[in-house]
């Protein structure tokens, strides 16, 4: 995202902007991302919050690619401690069905949601996508060697939807046993044993 060469006091105000709205947005639903009610959270005034976003989709947009930076810093993370090919791979998996499970899907929602409707969206969508393709297509090379690249970009397709669709299921029983197998249908599909 592009973004105001900023002071350290305007960053840590506009990391305070982003705190609040995604708190506001965790527990309220987009309803709540209200640009009144987010200043009022960070005692600032209104002008001075859309100093920093000009509206609640600029804010939205934000929270969004910073959850989606998160998950980005934890996979390139986990993919740069190799300490074996098939661990790199499931600590991936693990790490993004947990977060996607808890409030990271009320966020990812709202961008599939909106990127079905608005152009900018779409846009983010395929910007925050591209790079967690790009990672997680490494991660199954390193499980799986011998691939093409296309083949790569297939299998972290089908995992990412494995994936992407475990928060949508609330009625699985036992939960713990639910995301181990949703773990283990997207590790099969990554090694090419679908």
């Amino acid at each position: 995202m592009t973004e105001l060469p900023l002071t350290s006091k305007g960053s840590e105000t506009r990391q305070r902007i982003l705190i609040e709205a995604r708190n506001l947005l965790v527990t309220l639903g987009p309803k709540g991302l209200v640009m009144r009610e987010v200043a009022k959270r960070c005692t600032i005034t209104l002008g001075n919050l859309q100093y920093y976003f000009a509206n609640s989709d600029a804010l939205l947009a934000a929270v969004i690619y910073t959850e989606a930076e998160k998950d980005q810093r934890t996979m390139v993370r986990l993919l740069a401690n190799r300490k074996s090919q098939r661990s790199v791979l499931r600590g991936i998996v693990d790490e993004l069905i947990q977060r996607w499970r808890r409030e990271s899907a009320v966020i990812f929602s709202l961008l599939n949601l909106m990127a079905l409707h608005d152009e900018n969206f779409k846009a983010l969508y395929a910007r925050i996508y591209a790079k967690h393709y790009e990672v997680l297509e490494q991660a199954i090379a390193l499980a799986a060697p011998g691939n093409t690249p296309k083949e790569y970009a297939r299998r972290a397709r089908l995992v990412s939807a494995l994936i992407d669709g475990a928060p949508y299921q609330t009625q699985v029983g036992s939960t713990k046993a639910f995301l181990a197998d949703v773990a283990q249908h997207a590790l099969r599909i990554a090694k090419g044993a679908e």
